[in-house]
């Protein structure tokens, strides 16, 4: 996020002022052809935290779906399908380790509403699933007329 708040703040902000006009901008100056140079664009960034959406709308759309209190398996399958693609062995492994702090369904529902009943959640779920993948495709079609979403 402080590499988009940074880009957002430049001497060059009028080049972030929305998505296309960054990825506009930085593929026009080269930015993102080398991956060694420049790393720490927005592009990039972006698309690191557009990767992290998707995993995000699939463990939610699991945990939506899934009356089982034990939302480990969930989030593994969605990380598996989504930000593994992505990571080295030794990363994917630490994360799968990780996944064994998560809380239950019940526990997270309560972080996510506070004290709002069953119902709700489901409406709530709804609500930020429709929210997330509109985001996740405009940003997504954004990225793929211009060839990025390889980016490194």
């Amino acid at each position: 996020m402080k590499i988009l708040c940074d880009c957002v703040h430049s001497e060059n902000a009028v080049h972030y002022y929305s998505v296309k006009t960054m990825l506009d901008y930085e593929k026009g100056l080269g930015m993102l052809e080398d991956p060694n140079s420049c790393a720490n664009n927005g592009s990039r960034t972006l698309l690191r935290l557009h990767r992290a959406l998707l995993f995000v709308v699939r463990f939610i759309e699991s945990v939506r779906q899934s009356t089982s209190d034990n939302i480990i398996p969930l989030a593994k399958a969605a990380y598996d399908c989504t930000l593994a693609n992505y990571h080295s062995w030794i990363i994917r492994r630490a994360v799968h380790l990780a996944l064994y702090t998560l809380p239950t369904r019940r526990e997270l529902l309560r972080h996510l509403l506070g004290n709002e009943d069953a119902n709700n959640a489901e409406q709530y779920l709804d609500a930020l699933m429709l929210e997330c993948n509109t985001v996740y495709d405009v940003v997504e079609k954004l990225y793929s007329e211009r060839k990025l979403l390889q980016l490194p």
